[in-house]
């Protein structure tokens, strides 16, 4: 009965194999209760077959069979009297003893515990099933959050790789853009350099200009002074500069270019200190003499140099019109004598390679006279022809 109750009430979780094993065990039991009940029942029902043959006109009683077969499928048979065990008791069958009666109310009572405990395990098999259900189904979640999960690394994974790789490319071209910054700094530093020379260089070219300068204005005094503007632009002169310009660099220089820029350098300073108010009479002699030996020398360079009397008298002509028009104001001035003009001892000397009577061929020098009076400073000398 302990037994029994401690069955009934345990709460614990069992199988179905412990529950057949509890059932075995109980099979067992009610075995060997019945028989024990049988054996005394027979022994009964020996002492008082005549008896019973004579209420039963003369059948025999038979003995019952043992109920040990088939228990887990007619157990409720074997632990419930039969209809002709009750129709026998009915009849006036003897009475089961005490002992019979304690083993009915045993069995009414495990058959209850067998069917409390039927439907327990009912139950239990029930939420063994729901629970094994919510197993497939955390089973199946668990299955999906792992592909998920197993997805979702993968496409971590392949993000780190792509952030990986687009941190590798922005290092190189960080790194490559710091190596180009580095050689632009460098070529700056360089650029700079070459700038801070260039300016230096610019500074001695700005001071080597203006010493330039300085020597083009000294060199264009000295020019003005050497070959006088008028000389440069006077009609009929202006084609002879630059070949007189090579032949007094030349090995051996010509002497009538010599003594013609010699002569015309040296009154170009004396009617610069004229012109300035320092002039005297030595310095007006000095003047007058180199201006008239320079037409004696520019003259005999044209004569040497193919021209007849008509273009030379032409050239110093012109010339001498232009040398007049800078004395403008002065006390001297010069002058030409015409060709085919009467030779005038007053203002002419003659040339010693021509006549000594006649009319004037060709102009050998210009003469020189005041502009203050008819005095001539110096004679012109003239070719004459008869």
């Amino acid at each position: 009965m302990k037994e029994s109750e401690n069955f009934e009430q345990d709460d614990t979780l069992i199988t179905k194999r412990d529950f057949f094993d509890a059932l075995n065990e109980l099979e067992e039991r009610l075995v060997k209760s019945i028989r024990e009940i049988g054996e005394r029942n027979i022994a009964t029902e020996s002492s008082t077959q005549s008896e019973r043959s004579n209420h039963s006109d003369g059948q025999k009683l038979q003995p019952k069979k043992s109920p040990t077969k088939g228990l887990r499928s007619g157990l409720l048979n074997l632990i419930t009297p039969s209809e002709k065990e009750k129709d026998g008791q009915r009849n006036g069958g003897i009475k089961e003893p005490a002992a019979l009666e304690e083993t009915e109310k045993e069995i009414k009572r495990l058959k209850e515990n067998l069917q409390g405990s039927a439907k327990a395990v009912d139950e239990r098999d029930q939420k063994i099933q729901q629970l094994e259900e919510k197993n497939r189904q955390l089973e199946n979640e668990k299955g999906e959050l792992t592909a998920q999960k197993s997805k979702s690394e993968e496409e971590s994974e392949a993000r780190e790789q792509e952030l990986r790789s687009t941190i590798k490319r922005i290092e190189e071209a960080y790194k490559k853009q710091e190596e180009e910054t580095e050689k632009e700094r460098a070529a700056k530093e360089e650029a700079n350099k070459h700038v801070d020379r260039l300016k230096g260089e610019l500074e001695q070219s700005k001071e080597q200009i203006q010493n330039l300068r300085r020597n083009l204005e000294e060199i264009k005094f000295l020019q003005d002074r050497i070959c006088p503007s008028f000389l440069r632009d006077t009609e009929g002169l202006a084609t002879f500069i630059e070949e007189w310009g090579k032949e007094l660099v030349a090995e051996r220089p010509n002497k009538d270019l010599i003594f013609m820029f010699a002569n015309i350098f040296t009154w170009s300073c004396a009617f610069a200190i004229e012109k300035d108010g320092g002039g005297d009479d030595i310095m007006e002699l000095t003047a007058t003499t180199a201006l008239w030996n320079f037409s004696r020398a520019l003259l005999r360079w044209l004569y040497a140099h193919g021209k007849t009397s008509e273009e030379a008298f032409l050239i110093i002509s012109k010339l001498s019109e232009a040398v007049n028009n800078i004395m403008q104001g002065g006390r001297y001035m010069t002058e030409v004598p015409t060709l085919d003009s009467p030779y005038s001892s007053k203002n002419m000397d003659y040339s010693a390679d021509g006549s000594s009577v006649g009319s004037v061929a060709a102009i050998v020098a210009w003469g020189i006279r005041s502009t203050s009076s008819n005095i001539c400073k110096k004679k012109s000398i003239v070719k004459l022809t008869n």
